[in-house]
């Protein structure tokens, strides 16, 4: 009696399976978290007068200062350089006192734009031309042509060393001229050469097979003599 009062005959199907449900004993409540006010900032105080500033953040630009030569600053942009048209220029060439000494050339007598061309030849530098082309290729503004020459350059052949032996002393002549001679300037084959002129080892069942072959030949001469 009291073993059926503890366990009923049931099994565990009863409790813990309930046609395939199951359910949390702990359900998960979301709990929204508490924003919490953000501090304000400590006020920054001027370091001579100990007076808190007006804005607490401090200015990236506090410091910026204009360089000390050209006094360029990055809080005033630069403005785009047009060069200026001069002109007084071709007035004063024609007009100013010259001193030439032959052969030399006055610049002032050039007539444009053969003058631009002279000082851009003599005044600029390699590094200023190849940036010049480099600019022409990519605007495609003018189109960059070789100079062709009339006449061609001058040869320049080439002339190859002739190779000689190296000179050998006469005390080292006669003992490689006697060894040369000793050398056999015929067809050969070194591997036939090299084993016939090693004496053969001794082998054992080629014996063996010579006794036997020899036995069996005294065997058949006495069977056909009687």
């Amino acid at each position: 009696m009291p073993e059926k009062m503890l366990f009923n005959y049931e099994t565990t199907y009863r409790t813990d399976f309930r046609d395939g449900k199951l359910e949390s004993s702990v359900k998960t409540i979301f709990i929204p978290k508490v924003k919490k006010p953000r501090n304000e900032p400590i006020p920054l105080k001027d370091i001579q007068a100990l007076f808190p500033l007006r804005d607490p953040h401090v200015p990236f630009n506090l410091f910026h200062q204009p360089t000390p030569i050209i006094r360029t600053t990055p809080l005033v942009m630069q403005k785009r350089y047009e060069k200026p048209v001069d002109d007084m220029r071709l007035e004063v060439q024609k007009t100013r006192p010259k001193v030439v000494m032959a052969p030399a050339l006055s610049m002032d007598q050039v007539e444009e734009p053969t003058r631009q061309t002279i000082v851009d030849f003599v005044y600029k530098s390699t590094v200023r031309k190849a940036l010049d082309e480099a600019v022409e290729l990519i605007h495609k503004e003018k189109k960059l042509r070789a100079p062709l020459v009339d006449k061609y350059a001058p040869a320049r052949p080439v002339t190859i060393r002739s190779s000689k032996l190296p000179y050998v002393s006469p005390e080292w002549r006669m003992p490689s001229a006697s060894w040369d001679k000793k050398q056999i300037r015929t067809y050969t084959q070194p591997t036939r050469t090299f084993w016939l002129s090693r004496e053969l080892e001794r082998c054992v069942p080629c014996e063996q097979t010579a006794a036997v072959l020899a036995h069996r030949k005294l065997i058949c001469e006495q069977q056909t003599s009687k």
